[in-house]
């Protein structure tokens, strides 16, 4: 099992994002400063299969308990992890996350390579060029360095990374395939639920096996 904790500050009117590193199986946050005693409680299963309670339940702090109506006034889970491939930064130093997980490199296209494709584009001292995948995978990836017309025919791909290739009218540079991920997992606390400059505590769990009993009668093991 999984298991981080915290805290933070409220904003003024805004929704609260926590990067946990996973979707908690279990999830539970306090405000218990300023007058106001308050226990929020958000299960996974419960937003995926029922559909009242699905952002939480509330306590009071005087043992009444509801149902979070919304996720503005309430809780839920949030993915946007992708897999990414670093490249090189332009600047000569480190690396720079440019792709997503369709395929799309978020400055400029990442395609597979076609004889008589779209012109691409050359790096230059702030933007990553263009890059292709070979037709059939390799490991690597080509980044455009000098662009001179659209794609020409297919070339013999380098394996070896910093080599340079043409294809009739283009310079290509072999890149490894690095793969990275980029996004985060977590959970979102609505805006409504919370009250300017009030501290939260929260503990978040993920829990190895969650099992479904189905009908707890039908599996009675008494």
């Amino acid at each position: 099992m999984q298991k981080v904790s915290g805290h933070f500050i409220a904003p003024n009117a805004a929704a609260v994002n926590l990067n946990l590193g996973f979707v908690p199986s279990y999830f539970k946050a306090y405000s218990a400063l300023g007058g106001t005693e308050l226990l929020w409680e958000w299960y996974k299963i419960l937003a995926e299969l029922e559909t009242t309670g699905q952002y939480g339940i509330v306590d009071d702090g005087a043992g009444a308990k509801s149902m979070c109506a919304d996720a503005d006034n309430g809780i839920i889970a949030y993915d946007t992890e992708s897999p990414a491939v670093e490249l090189p930064a332009p600047s000569g130093t480190g690396y720079t996350k440019v792709i997503s997980s369709n395929g799309s490199y978020d400055k400029t296209k990442c395609t597979v390579f076609t004889d008589g494709g779209a012109q691409p584009t050359a790096r230059s001292t702030s933007v990553v060029g263009t890059v292709v995948w070979p037709s059939t995978r390799n490991g690597c990836v080509y980044e455009c360095t000098v662009s001179a017309g659209v794609l020409g025919t297919e070339p013999t791909w380098p394996t070896k990374p910093g080599n340079t290739i043409s294809d009739g009218t283009n310079t290509w540079i072999c890149r490894e395939e690095r793969i990275c991920t980029i996004g985060a997992k977590g959970v979102t606390l609505g805006a409504s639920i919370m009250t300017d400059n009030q501290i939260w505590v929260y503990e978040a769990e993920l829990h190895e096996d969650v099992v479904s009993k189905g009908d707890a009668q039908g599996v009675d093991p008494l």
